[in-house]
């Protein structure tokens, strides 16, 4: 499933949306500490800017975990059905 984050967020919440899901790295006395973001976390893959795709099994985990930080109105969902 496709998870976009919607073009019309304010740009002090899209930046908070960012490092929750791709993560950030804080670095303290010259040491650097990764925190793994839930798009990693829940083996997505980034398509292109503030668009990811997330497995389909894992994507009812993923979306209750972001509205519990309560960004889930800022997230748009596209259902996509891929066959091979």
């Amino acid at each position: 499933m496709i998870v976009k984050i919607s073009d019309n967020t304010p740009r002090r919440i899209k930046y908070r949306l960012l490092k929750l899901l791709q993560g950030t790295t804080v670095t303290i006395n010259n040491r650097r500490y990764r925190s793994r973001g839930l798009v990693d976390k829940y083996n997505g893959i980034k398509l292109c800017p503030r668009t990811y795709l997330i497995p389909f099994d894992k994507v009812e985990s993923f979306l209750k975990e972001v509205s519990l930080k309560g960004f889930d109105k800022y997230l748009e969902t596209i259902t996509t059905c891929i066959f091979s």
